[in-house]
């Protein structure tokens, strides 16, 4: 008896420990949250500055139940500005298709046919370029790619373009590496913050919650609870701007989501 009590106790030590050892590998390997807003363009891609003939599209999209679509034979463009953390690393990427069919004003693009993501350092299409990617004609992949944020820059600038062609856009992809728990990119949850304008939250989650805590762009934070539904209020005092919503699963799973307060 005492030698098979001996021996499950090993067992479940080792266990324990291949369970933690896994776990620090993951922490040391994840990415943080998505800092894009409506990288998948579901809510309607209000967020991004677009150029030219670009729609929201429901059918033929790439994943989930919208994408971003590029029309027309000339250049067009998606674009957003994102805060990060200066002499960090980040991971940008996003999802594309090119197609060599005729457009809405008839004809078939011929032309050469590429489309382009990149990052450049502050908040114009001007600074330093950190990173670019670009997908080739009659691909629909992912691509992805880190670059390093220079000292003193607290704001990047993103933009997706295609020079002709039909080109659908989806999933872009903002992420800062490093040892920041969860990763907000785990298939297996969904974490999403709906702001009201009126410093109200709508709460999406695929698992039930235990608490909710909110971050201020500089750290602090402004609301931390355990009384959880699908509606949160912010305090009176809470002003416009970016916010980081950090969820606990039953589980004691972190997830972490971005929103901006309106």
């Amino acid at each position: 008896m005492k030698k098979n009590y001996l021996k499950g106790f090993f067992l479940k030590t080792t266990l324990v420990c291949l369970s933690l050892a896994g776990v620090l590998t993951l922490n040391a390997q994840t990415y943080g949250p998505n800092l894009v807003l409506d990288p998948g363009f579901e809510d309607g891609g209000t967020v991004w500055t677009k150029s030219g003939q670009i729609a929201i599209e429901t059918s033929n999209i790439i994943t989930d139940t919208k994408s971003a679509r590029f029309t027309g034979q000339d250049y067009r463009h998606v674009q957003q500005i994102v805060d990060v953390s200066a002499n960090s690393t980040y991971k940008f990427g996003f999802r594309g298709r090119i197609l060599d069919v005729a457009g809405p004003s008839g004809g078939t693009y011929t032309g050469p046919k590429k489309l382009v993501g990149f990052v450049r350092a502050g908040d114009t299409n001007e600074g330093e370029k950190l990173i670019e990617l670009e997908i080739a004609q009659g691909t629909d992949i992912t691509v992805s790619g880190e670059f390093s944020v220079p000292e003193d820059i607290h704001q990047v600038f993103i933009r997706i373009y295609k020079n002709t062609g039909i080109c659908y856009v989806d999933d872009v992809l903002l992420q800062l590496k490093g040892d920041v728990g969860v990763s907000i990119d785990n298939p297996s949850y969904s974490f999403r913050i709906i702001p009201n304008g009126d410093n109200s939250l709508t709460i999406r989650c695929n698992e039930p919650l235990t608490n909710i805590r909110i971050i201020n762009i500089v750290g602090q934070t402004i609301l931390n609870t355990s009384a959880i539904s699908n509606h949160i209020a912010l305090p009176n005092n809470a002003i416009r701007g970016v916010y980081i919503a950090e969820g606990i699963t039953k589980e004691g799973v972190k997830l972490l989501t971005r929103f901006i307060n309106k």
